[in-house]
């Protein structure tokens, strides 16, 4: 309706209307005609702003359908990058939600990402406020995905219109996690019946953290790698910040802690910042 297709939010691609830096541009002389491929084909280059000292695999991310995972991308698979201060790799068990929590749980670690607010975040939702927040954003991530959004029917998942109210909700769970610890499918149990959610992308996009559709203020916290706690808030997330996260259920409410910030695929940006500043070329 304003007669142009992007903009110059995170909807299409950031554009902060910065002068031209020296620095910048030497990087862009000193790689002129330089190109990264994989065999004879030319890789599929994605980046994203912040990881959670994990990165995901491009194959249990971008998913077209409910049944088998794409195949793998060879140079795309997950890294563990999360080191504690004395210097010893931080492992996870991504088939155990405990662990994963655990591993969400802890703040102060040595990642590439200094620097990054979204390195650590936690949000909580009351079952009134996911309730508000379902009827407002998955009956249109259904029809954007209906092969992705799937209602329990006796004991299949199949794709059908989702009701205007879900009703009260009962229970959130995680049901599928990928290998590098992304979650692939987020199952929701309400008055009106059971959930499933499939992909990051959905699942972020359905769980928009923003008050508007939550009925009343939900505030994320954030904290670097350098912090002890959580240090910062907002009111103002429009999404769920990546699909590196755990459940915790805490008096009747539901604590999404996390982290990272994108898709998770490929390179971040504060990571790539973060290897830089240590003298990485």
């Amino acid at each position: 309706k304003f007669g142009f297709a992007v903009d110059d939010s995170i909807s299409s691609q950031v554009y902060n209307n910065q002068v031209e830096n020296a620095t910048t541009t030497s990087a862009v002389n000193q790689t002129k005609g330089m190109v990264m491929k994989s065999g004879d084909a030319f890789v599929g280059a994605f980046y994203y702003s912040t990881s959670a000292g994990i990165t995901a695999s491009a194959h249990e991310v971008w998913i077209q359908n409910a049944g088998a995972l794409p195949n793998p991308t060879p140079y795309l698979m997950g890294q563990n990058l999360t080191y504690d201060l004395s210097g010893n790799l931080v492992t996870f068990d991504p088939t155990s939600e405990a662990s994963m929590l655990s591993f969400f749980q802890q703040i102060r670690l040595d990642t590439p990402d200094s620097g990054s607010r979204f390195h650590r975040w936690k949000v909580e939702l009351t079952p009134v406020q996911l309730r508000n927040i379902l009827n407002s954003h998955l009956s249109d991530m259904y029809t954007a995905s209906p092969q992705l959004i799937l209602t329990k029917v006796d004991q299949n998942f199949i794709s059908r219109p989702i009701p205007s109210d879900v009703g009260v909700v009962s229970d959130m769970r995680i049901t599928q996690r990928g290998e590098s610890g992304v979650v692939i499918r987020l199952e929701i149990t309400t008055a009106t019946g059971v959930y499933q959610i499939i992909n990051q992308y959905n699942i972020r996009f359905t769980l928009r953290t923003v008050s508007s559709s939550a009925g009343s203020n939900v505030t994320t916290h954030f904290a670097r790698n350098t912090d002890t706690t959580y240090t910062q808030t907002s009111l103002t997330q429009s999404t769920l910040a990546s699909g590196f996260f755990a459940i915790d259920k805490s008096g009747g409410n539901f604590v999404l802690y996390g982290g990272g910030y994108g898709h998770g695929v490929g390179m971040s940006q504060y990571g790539a910042s973060g290897l830089g500043n240590r003298g990485y070329s």
